[in-house]
């Protein structure tokens, strides 16, 4: 009966140093890709914290691991970071009439590495809802990145790439396998922040 016994306790921990093994070469084939985020907005953190797990999941499910970077600080990786930067209510670079304005809640410039994303807009559309604000305020700035990775003329009908959020349905969305691919390839050839932005 030990024999048995013996045999157990080692192919139970053959199989965890297998599941280990695995589960370290799955997260060597993310993709790096580093954030230097600027909260102009001055975003509570706790809003900050979540809405910061929000992305790290979206992009994790395609296979990119998000860094981030203090502002002016150096990376870790070789690339030169992404700036994302958290704005007011102000209409810094938006086009459009008033009402356009107001309804714009992220921005990427055409070959850009640089976001912004409007947190006082994206606060006061979720405010009169039940939907945690870092769930929408995380979908705005995974897709306002995704402008910055994917080729023009990159908005979906459904998914991340969404043209506008949708907060009846709060879940964050997930990048379609074709879009994580292209991000993925965008991001190892060293060709990010280089495709004209479909603004």
């Amino acid at each position: 009966m030990a024999q048995p016994h013996r045999c157990t306790h080692w192919c139970v921990l053959a199989a965890l140093h297998i599941g280990a093994l695995q589960a370290t070469a799955q997260m060597s084939t993310h993709v790096p890709l580093t954030i230097e985020m600027r909260d102009l907005a001055r975003v509570p953190w706790t809003v900050m914290r979540d809405t910061k797990a929000e992305v790290e999941h979206t992009f994790l499910a395609s296979g990119v691991q998000i860094v981030w970077a203090a502002p002016g600080g150096s990376s870790r990786h070789d690339h030169t970071p992404l700036k994302l930067y958290m704005v007011g209510p102000a209409s810094v670079g938006a086009r459009g009439d008033e009402g356009s304005r107001a309804a714009i809640v992220g921005l990427a410039p055409e070959s850009g590495n640089w976001a912004q994303v409007f947190y006082g807009r994206v606060a006061a559309a979720v405010a009169p809802r039940s939907v945690p604000v870092s769930v929408v305020l995380a979908h705005v700035i995974a897709h306002e990145i995704g402008h910055l990775l994917l080729p023009p003329n990159s908005h979906a009908p459904f998914g991340v790439m969404r043209r506008a959020v949708d907060l009846d349905h709060p879940t964050l969305r997930r990048f379609t396998n074709d879009q994580s691919r292209l991000i993925r390839a965008a991001l190892a050839s060293g060709r990010r922040y280089t495709w004209p932005c479909d603004r």
